[in-house]
């Protein structure tokens, strides 16, 4: 098998597997325990903690565990908005589980829009910002986007929002595994751990110290911020992910890319064509008068797995909105393939780039 799909999920490290294993068999105490066996298993659970903490540069109290980047979304959202009755802020590319949230929300959310590239327009926002200047505000803007890897700039945004004293919101899962980032100027952020060589079922959302947010799931766990009997498993192994966290190049991005549009016609690189501002393992590409179903199950024939864009939408029969927002006709939006690459060698990348000449000849032939 040929995976491009690591925008969809990561493969777990085989040292993720090992530490899984050994709270399962060894250490499966309850971490609220008072007696040695349970204190080992809160031990695990601050040593992780520890390392979230050092990976995005700020303190383990700020560290909230969650069952992944959804949960955190919606905590950090939902438990602001609840705690401030506040005025949301976000756009239009957001992750499925924000936009869901603000339509739920729609009488106090603004929706900004973006560029053909995928950028915030930051003069939007800040007029909407200096509108709503009396009003408790929560602005909440996708660091990397999953479809078209557009990258934004955080630094710039966050200086406009708290200069109107707002609060800045940011889902960081496509951005970590990719690069070193840090916190400075973010208030809350999540991520998920299955897309930096974790398992699914385990996230992150960093609040800032001093920004109050309220539970969405009660108990006294995680200091009451979050209920339920911490998984200690899955936050071992996200802690041993973390441990062996490497950051990609756009090697085999950009071979690929290359390959692809000298030697097949009528396709292009969809989103921003700045490689300093788009994320290092993605290439989503428009191959026009064909179907992108078609060229994903011609592949999956082939084991290449590959996808049409965000796996959280793959059920939905409506066109990709990050892409209707970004101003793609739906012919062209209908015809767009996303590959995301991992740890995947050049003859890998070889033998993907012959199969996809070969689907997309073969389907514009008989079409």
């Amino acid at each position: 098998m040929i995976y491009l799909d690591n925008a969809a999920t990561t493969k777990p490290k085989r040292e993720v597997i090992d530490a899984i294993n050994k709270c399962l068999v060894d250490d499966w105490g309850n971490p609220s325990s008072l007696y040695k066996f349970g204190i080992r298993a809160k031990d695990i659970i601050d040593e992780s903690r520890r390392r979230v903490a050092k990976l995005i540069g700020t303190k383990p109290s700020e560290i909230i565990f969650t069952s992944g980047a959804c949960e955190s979304n919606s905590h950090a959202i939902c438990g602001y908005l609840k705690s401030h009755n506040a005025h949301l802020i976000t756009t239009n590319i957001e992750h499925k589980s924000i936009m869901n949230i603000a339509e739920d929300y729609k009488d106090r959310t603004t929706i900004i829009p973006v560029d053909k590239n995928g950028f915030v327009d930051v003069e939007v926002l800040e007029n909407i910002l200096k509108e709503l200047d009396d009003i408790n505000t929560l602005v909440s803007i996708q660091w990397a986007n999953n479809e078209i890897g557009t990258i934004q700039n955080m630094e710039e945004i966050s200086t406009i929002v708290h200069r109107y004293n707002g609060v800045l919101h940011t889902d960081a899962t496509q951005i970590i595994p990719d690069r070193k980032i840090d916190v400075i100027g973010i208030d809350m952020m999540s991520f998920s751990g299955q897309k930096l060589g974790a398992t699914k079922g385990i996230g992150v959302l960093y609040v800032k110290n001093g920004i109050e947010i309220s539970p969405i799931i009660y108990g006294s766990q995680e200091k009451s911020r979050r209920g339920g009997t911490e998984n200690v498993p899955y936050i071992a192994g996200l802690g041993e992910a973390i441990k062996h966290l490497e950051y990609p190049t756009s090697e085999n991005r950009d071979y690929f890319v290359e390959r692809i549009l000298s030697e097949i016609d009528d396709c292009y690189l969809v989103g921003c064509k700045y490689y300093d501002n788009r994320l290092k393992n993605n290439a989503s590409i428009c191959f026009k008068g064909v179907e992108s179903e078609s060229v994903l199950l011609m592949l999956d024939q082939r084991d290449i797995c590959v996808s049409s864009g965000s796996a959280c939408n793959s059920a939905s029969l409506k066109p990709s909105y990050v892409l209707e927002a970004i101003g793609l006709p739906e012919d062209e939006i209908n015809s767009v393939v996303r590959f995301t690459f991992g740890e995947n060698t050049r003859e890998e990348i070889d033998i993907a780039i012959e199969e996809v000449k070969k689907a997309i000849n073969l389907l514009r032939k008989f079409k």
